[in-house]
């Protein structure tokens, strides 16, 4: 179950019409928690859903009426599902299983093809819409299962192995690794007996979930074929594993699930098949190992067991701390706060004026908000309205209260002394007026013929070799605003200067006059020009007269003899330079 930005819920259900019956079945749906109400949006036979970026719900599943999978996206703002790739056997087949990494990218696994026919770990980057096969299992194990990403920014698999053989038992745990920052894998086998003899029957494979408690410390479940369940703590940098909890006995129905870590510390799960015939909602503490039933779930219409993978921890709501509401800011960047929510990672505001609507996602854990960062404007009343991130997932935005924008807008200009001048040479400096508060300044030159317009953000101080784009021999109309991070002030009026008319002459830099190469790709250079987009070398034998010249290409003032076809070795060369400016 996933919680879009929209405050609804999205998950997997598992409809059939009754007027289509063998059509397919399954599909995604919405729940609404201010209506409680449930939508069907798509039909389709999904496996498994995680949420991207920009509410775009990445899938693996089953067109209804297909018989191939197929990894999806699905855009719950135009209600399309869209086919990324069909799997087939040379790149894995029948995949059920997807994460997000915390790269962003999307992997998976194929319980079947590949090049060993085992299955294949697979990649696709949203970003570049690339789909990629980066590992192929080599035995029947890998494939199946979960991933989980751990803190140290690797994959993981796990699955136990037992089997009665002349009754007693050989166990182990196989372990699956791939960073995906190094790109390294490793395959380990662990001995780690958990059942007894008379607790086993035959041979089987568990595929284990696990979660991560603290850096490289996981903890997951695991059952024997004749239901003897326990808990196991992995410690990932030694492979390390131990049993810290066993279910009593007398459960009927299948293995516990550790579904979530909430932010108390603690994780939650689920196990069916009590003595009563129900359900237990249960609480496991990883720092006492104390395995609490917290809620009973009876089998009846009116409490009916759950899906034991529909469990999401929400963060606590929040809004505008008290003494922010319905304020007017002294300064646009005075600060402001919400109330702080325990374990919040993230958190997002939303300013609202009509139909203006700007949102502003912090990095940092704090509840502190600088409003000019989120490029509020000036003399304008807002709604503010916060939520908070907690383990990846957001919360709804909570009440939304009013703040008020400083009502005088903060102004700027050329200084005086810099109106209607005539610019000696380009790498001379124009000063505008001081604004207090204001971090930056925007420049603006309006080219007074072609009506070309160059904007730059600097400090009050600018040097016109600065902007790149200045034209010799115009005339241009600046103005300046002062900048608060990414909020605005207005210009205080308009002033022309106009540039030298013509480009300076440049010649072979001191330290590479009169000297003699060692090779014809040795870098020579020239003195650089402001403002200049190509420099044309003039190379001249200076025995024969003969000159060879090359356009650079670019503003780069660096150059090497190689790149000029006719140059010879064991001669002296003249060497004369001329500018350009493309317009």
């Amino acid at each position: 179950m996933l919680l879009a930005s929209n405050g609804d819920f999205y998950g997997i259900h598992l409809y059939e019409p009754v007027s289509c019956p063998g059509c397919g079945k399954g599909g995604i749906y919405e729940f609404n928690p201010k209506t409680l109400t449930v939508e069907n949006k798509v039909l389709y036979n999904c496996y498994e859903l995680i949420l991207g970026n920009n509410d775009i719900i990445y899938g693996v599943g089953q067109p209804w009426g297909a018989s191939k999978t197929s990894l999806f996206k699905y855009d719950i703002t135009s209600n399309t599902i869209t086919t990324i790739v069909d799997f087939n056997y040379a790149i894995g087949k029948n995949s059920s299983n997807i994460i997000q990494g915390s790269d962003g990218k999307i992997y998976g696994t194929t319980p079947l093809g590949g090049i060993f026919g085992y299955g294949v770990l697979y990649q696709y980057d949203p970003a570049t819409d690339k789909f990629a096969v980066i590992h192929d299992f080599e035995n029947n194990y890998w494939g199946k299962g979960k991933l989980v990403e751990g803190s140290d920014h690797t994959l993981y698999k796990l699955q136990h192995f037992c089997a009665e053989i002349n009754s007693s038992s050989e166990q182990r745990m196989d372990i699956f690794k791939y960073n995906i920052n190094n790109k390294e894998f490793s395959q380990t086998s662990v001995p780690f007996d958990v059942f007894s003899s008379d607790e086993i029957s035959g041979a089987s494979t568990a595929y284990l979930k696990i979660i991560e408690s603290s850096n490289g410390v996981f903890y997951g479940t695991m059952s024997s074929p004749k239901g003897a369940c326990a808990i196991f703590k992995f410690e990932s940098n030694t492979n390390q594993f131990s049993i810290v909890h066993r279910f009593e006995s007398g459960y009927i129905g299948t293995a516990p699930h550790l579904i979530l870590k909430a932010n108390n510390g603690k994780i939650y799960g689920f196990r069916n098949g009590n003595s009563n015939g129900g359900t237990d909602f249960f609480e496991f503490d990883p720092l006492t190992n104390v395995v609490r039933n917290t809620f009973e779930f009876l089998n009846t219409a009116q409490s009916s067991s759950p899906n034991p993978y529909c469990l999401i921890e929400l963060p606590k709501p929040t809004q505008l701390s008290i003494q922010y509401r319905n304020i007017t800011l002294e300064k646009i960047y005075s600060p402001i706060a919400c109330d702080a929510v325990i374990g919040a990672t993230n958190y997002s505001w939303k300013f609202t004026s009509g139909t203006e609507v700007i949102t502003y996602e912090t990095t940092t854990t704090s509840n502190l908000l600088n409003p000019a960062e989120a490029g509020i404007k000036f003399n304008t009343q807002y709604s503010v309205e916060v939520r908070a991130k907690i383990n990846n997932i957001w919360g709804a935005y909570g009440e939304a209260f009013q703040i008020t924008t400083p009502q005088t807008i903060p102004t700027s200009k050329l200084l005086t002394a810099y109106c209607g001048i005539t610019i000696k040479a380009l790498t001379e400096s124009i000063k505008c007026i001081a604004t207090s508060g204001a971090t930056q300044y925007e420049y603006t030159f309006i080219d007074n013929v072609s009506g070309k317009k160059i904007v730059m953000k600097n400090l009050s101080t600018l040097r016109l070799d600065k902007v790149a784009t200045l034209e010799y021999g115009r005339t241009y109309t600046v103005t300046v605003r002062p900048v608060f991070y990414n909020s605005y002030g207005n210009s205080d009026g308009a002033c022309t200067i106009t540039t030298p008319a013509t480009i300076p002459p440049t010649r072979l830099s001191e330290a590479y006059r009169n000297t003699t190469l060692t090779a014809l790709n040795n870098t020579i250079y020239c003195d650089k020009l402001p403002c200049v987009s190509d420099y044309q070398w003039e190379v001249t034998d200076a025995v024969t007269g003969k000159p060879l010249v090359k356009l650079r290409g670019n503003s780069s003032n660096s150059f090497q003899l190689s790149m000029i076809n006719g140059i010879d070795y064991g001669r002296t060369y003249n060497i004369r330079l001329k500018e350009f400016q493309v317009l």
